[in-house]
């Protein structure tokens, strides 16, 4: 009976799972040079399997094909024999020598966790019945550290404020689902190539993108009158 009961549970999620309709779509986001953007030496830096890091660098890569990406293996071997590092370890004369001489690194970008807050609900739903909309906002921040001298040569605030609704009535439902990372990311590869061009007008570049847990965010999302101190790039070794 219990069996029977829990098979009949489970085939009814399944088909209303079945029965709903996401509709996803990509909200504009922006992305702008942020001089509160921190990056402190102690800063874990990772260059393990990561699909945001990936992600990123097939937009990078997509919106200038001058701008070659390193491969995750190339960047581990040289810069991450002992798994993570740090960025002061990253920055260290010696080890950024060995990653720009071997595998022609120029830039090194670090991407910090995507953060969602919700900003507005309205609505509810009750079982197989109701409809309601909310709003979040998603934030990812980024720096590029140019290895030639062990700086960073700026960091990256992006963000999308996005809506998200459903209804459902029985055993249907629609849901418009926003496709947030996907767009930050867009704006962060924006913002980094426009970077990395500025400093390097023309020519070949090679670059690695990597994790960084801790990388913080700009402090002031809101905009122009929030008055920060800047934290100022890392110091060279």
């Amino acid at each position: 009976m219990i069996l029977a009961a829990r098979a009949s549970l489970l085939a009814a999620a399944l088909a209303w799972l079945a029965a709903c309709i996401p509709i996803p779509y990509k909200p504009s986001a922006t992305a702008a040079p942020d001089a509160a953007v921190v990056v402190a030496p102690e800063t874990v830096v990772s260059c393990g399997e990561d699909e945001a890091t990936e992600a990123l660098a097939k937009k990078i890569a997509a919106r200038d094909r001058t701008v070659t990406v390193a491969t995750r293996q190339d960047l581990a071997a040289v810069a991450f024999p002992n798994g993570d590092s740090t960025v002061g370890e990253l920055t260290d004369p010696a080890l950024r020598s060995r990653i720009s001489g071997q595998s022609r690194i120029a830039y090194l970008v670090l991407l910090g966790d995507v953060t969602e807050t919700e900003t507005s609900r309205h609505g509810g739903f009750i079982p197989l019945l109701g409809a309601g909309t909310w709003t979040s906002r998603t934030d990812v921040s980024a720096c590029i550290i140019d290895l030639t001298d062990g700086r960073m040569l700026t960091g990256v605030s992006a963000a999308t404020e996005a809506r998200s609704s459903g209804v459902i009535y029985g055993f249907y439902g629609v849901f418009l689902v926003p496709l947030s990372e996907s767009s930050v990311y867009d704006a962060v590869a924006d913002s980094v190539v426009a970077a990395i061009r500025a400093k390097t007008p023309q020519g070949e570049v090679t670059i690695a993108i990597a994790r960084a847990t801790g990388l913080q965010e700009s402090p002031c999302p809101g905009g122009e009158n929030c008055q920060v101190e800047s934290p100022g790039p890392v110091p060279a070794n």
